[in-house]
């Protein structure tokens, strides 16, 4: 279903752990729907990245920090908030502020927990027939590498900035703090795939 495939979206191109999901909010200050707004005013329609301040206490170290939505992404976040979650409310006689709701009949209509996401990803990893070694926070290392070659490279391909200053970005997107140094803490440089070995595979496939 439509949520289903946006919380692997979350990981994939927003970066966020299974946790991180539940501080998507619809309700209280500077929430979702604040951002929804915005798709519909001709003020915001040069915009192609909508931020959105996930809060401390739904993030590892209690750290808040911004997060962005492309502008398709959040249409179909929009979507699945006038259909599938609207249903999930009506159906169930529930009022919660999380925008992923659960869909089960015990617990349908109340907000996800923190391995709502994990469990999601196996579900349909093992129908896919995918590696059994992969997990949802996967999700978030492909992120992770593919802005991390976003950052370093320009349209035509050639490197525009440095390693270093790209890896900051990543770091901050991800949540990872910054050292007394100014660089990135090597946790970040985990998250980021081998770029080289990258390029070969690309070239491999693609010619």
């Amino acid at each position: 279903n439509l949520g289903e495939k946006l919380m692997m979206r979350m990981g994939c191109e927003v970066g966020l752990r299974t946790s991180e999901l539940m501080g998507l909010r619809v309700s209280g200050k500077h929430t979702l729907t604040d951002l929804f707004i915005q798709l519909k005013d001709v003020d915001f329609d040069h915009i192609e990245e909508f931020k959105y301040r996930l809060q401390g206490k739904y993030t590892k170290g209690s750290n808040p920090r911004w997060i962005y939505f492309s502008r398709e992404l959040l249409i179909d976040m929009k979507r699945y908030y006038d259909s599938e979650r609207k249903w999930l409310e009506n159906n169930f006689d529930q009022n919660d502020s999380s925008f992923f709701l659960r869909t089960d009949q015990r617990f349908g209509g109340t907000g996800i927990g923190e391995e709502q996401a994990t469990r999601v990803f196996r579900k349909r990893a093992d129908e896919s027939g995918l590696n059994p070694l992969l997990s949802f926070h996967d999700l978030r290392h492909t992120f992770a590498t593919e802005l991390y070659h976003e950052e370093i490279t320009g349209k035509d391909g050639r490197e525009t900035r440095s390693e270093s200053a790209a890896l900051i970005v990543v770091s901050q997107r991800l949540g990872h703090a910054i050292g007394r140094d100014g660089l990135a803490p090597p946790v970040t440089t985990r998250y980021i795939r081998m770029r080289i070995q990258m390029q070969k595979v690309e070239e491999m496939i693609y010619g």
